[in-house]
Formats: C-alpha cells, sequence, structure tokens
C-alpha cells in the first residue's frame, strides 16, 4: 500500500479558478494524517457565506475524524491486516482521493494524490509549511483532544477497565427482554444493580446519532426491567447549536431525562469515581489469569 499526500482547497472564485489551499492529507503504511490551517479558515469565515462556512467546517472536521478512526483502525489489529471493509482500506485510501480530485469540485476539491517515499510525520510538517501554512503542528490531531469516543477509550478505560466488561456485546442471553438481538455498549458492570456507559459522539449523522441512542434506550429499558435502580451514563458534549441544531436538541433531550445520566465529557471522572465508589464488578467474571 503505498504512501502518498493530497492537498485541499476551497475556491474563492470558481469562475476564475482562484482557489485557497487549507488542508494537507498523508497517508503513510499505518497512518493517516490530517491538519487544516485554522488561521485559513478564520480568513475563509470572511470570505465565505455563513452557510457554506458551517458546511466547510464540517466537512474539515468529518475528514479529520476519518483519518483518526483510519489510525484507530490499524492499530486495533495485532497483525497489521485489516479487514477488507475497515476505514483504513476503503475511506483513505489512494483510488478515493485520485477520485475526489477529478470529480468533486464544490466546497472542498482535493488535489491528485502525490506518492511518496519515506513517509512520516516530520515529511508532512515540512508539506504542510510549504503548501498550506507556516502554523506549528503537533502529533496529536486537534480531533484527538475533543473526540469523546476516544477520551473515553483513553482515559475512562484506563480508570475502570478491572471492573467492567468493556467493549461488550450485549444479548438477550444478558436481558431477557432486549428488545434488539445484540446492542455494543462501551461498558458495563453490576454491584447490586447494573452499570452501563456509552460515549456518545453528538456531532454526528443525525441519522445515526439517532440509531446509536434508540439502542442504548432499549438497553436501558432491558437493565432496568431486570433490575429498577440500574444506573445509566452517557457521556458527550454539546454540541454547536448553530451547526447542529437537530443534533443539540437530542443532547438537551439526553440531559434532562430521567432515563440516564449525562456526563459532560470533560468530566469522565465522575464515571470513574461512581464505578470504584459502588465497588462495581463485571457483569461477566474475567477468565482466570493463566
Amino acid at each position: 500500500m503505498s504512501a502518498f499526500y493530497s492537498i485541499l482547497y476551497v475556491p474563492i472564485r470558481p469562475g476564475v479558478q482562484e482557489r485557497l489551499t487549507v488542508g494537507l492529507f498523508m497517508r503513510t503504511h499505518d497512518q493517516a494524517i490530517f491538519r487544516y490551517s485554522t488561521q485559513k479558515l478564520g480568513a475563509l469565515k470572511e470570505l465565505l457565506p455563513r452557510p457554506s462556512y458551517n458546511l466547510l467546517k464540517l466537512a474539515l472536521g468529518n475528514i479529520e475524524r476519518s483519518a483518526v478512526n483510519a489510525v484507530d483502525d490499524f492499530e486495533g489489529t495485532k497483525t497489521g491486516l485489516l479487514p477488507d471493509n475497515s476505514i483504513y482500506h476503503h475511506g483513505v485510501n489512494e483510488s478515493y482521493f485520485e477520485y475526489m480530485s477529478r470529480y468533486n469540485k464544490n466546497l472542498i476539491s482535493f488535489s491528485k494524490p502525490e506518492k511518496i517515499e519515506n513517509a512520516s510525520f516530520e515529511l508532512f510538517q515540512k508539506l504542510f509549511s510549504k503548501y498550506i501554512s507556516e502554523e506549528v503542528l503537533t502529533v496529536e490531531n486537534s480531533i484527538e483532544k475533543r473526540d469523546v469516543v476516544l477520551r473515553t477509550r483513553t482515559q475512562l478505560k484506563q480508570r475502570i477497565e478491572t471492573r467492567v466488561n468493556w467493549d461488550f456485546k450485549v444479548t438477550e442471553n444478558h436481558f431477557s427482554k432486549l428488545i434488539l438481538p445484540t446492542i455494543n455498549i462501551d461498558f458495563i458492570g453490576k454491584n447490586d444493580e447494573y452499570v452501563a456507559g456509552q460515549a456518545v459522539n453528538f456531532e454526528k449523522a443525525e441519522r445515526f446519532l439517532d440509531n446509536d441512542v434508540a439502542k442504548f434506550i432499549a438497553l436501558i429499558d432491558a437493565m432496568r426491567d431486570k433490575s429498577l435502580g440500574s444506573k445509566c451514563f452517557v457521556l458527550g458534549k454539546e454540541p454547536e447549536k448553530n451547526i447542529f441544531p437537530t443534533q443539540h436538541k437530542l443532547w438537551n433531550n439526553i440531559r434532562e431525562s430521567n432515563k440516564m445520566e449525562f456526563v459532560d465529557a470533560d468530566e469522565y471522572e465522575k464515571v470513574a469515581e461512581y464505578v470504584e465508589k459502588h465497588k462495581v464488578q463485571p457483569l461477566i467474571p474475567f477468565a482466570p489469569a493463566e
């Protein structure tokens, strides 16, 4: 799988083909790296109509999230051999950017992917300074700082993974009143009652967010049918109301719901403290160490 990079442009005056470089994508043999210029994004806020600017921000965030998910996809396999349907193979490959460079001429356009040797973050920095901006970059992607799912996987998991089942698939074998065949949950455990938690990205597409929340509510109902005092946490961040109005309404409904307890992602320690204080144990006991 060859390494390559592609430059992202925003058309300023399409009629005269005037455009502004705004971001850079690179794929190495085991990484997907994407950064955009916050300075240029700020300038575009003054140049573009508000709806176009909001769409641009959302598009950049989606590309950034795809790059992060691709890295997570790769690191999740011990052998380095990824499934054929992984994001790394299909969402960020060279043929995808080749296609986008030819046919996507809307709010964002892409340069034809350029193959490179010895791809690395250091080379990425040099290319970013040359083609995009001289802004200082950090190895950590900005989305990693705000992505609630990634935060849960790193910080919260470290605190509670010995007390809960993590990345657990719940079935009717666990809760007889579960109306769905399976539900994947970030963590689940029990003391006298059941305790579960799910990190939710409230900026994802509405249909996917609705699906996530509906599954979690189905799990809550099944848990409380078996034990009324069961505790359910939803971790997340408030989405920007002007950009994600429907998602913001759903976020607010969850925050005010008595079915579950909303916890701001930056306050994840509240969940860890509850699990520790109440001596929560895994729903399914761990196998003894050999």
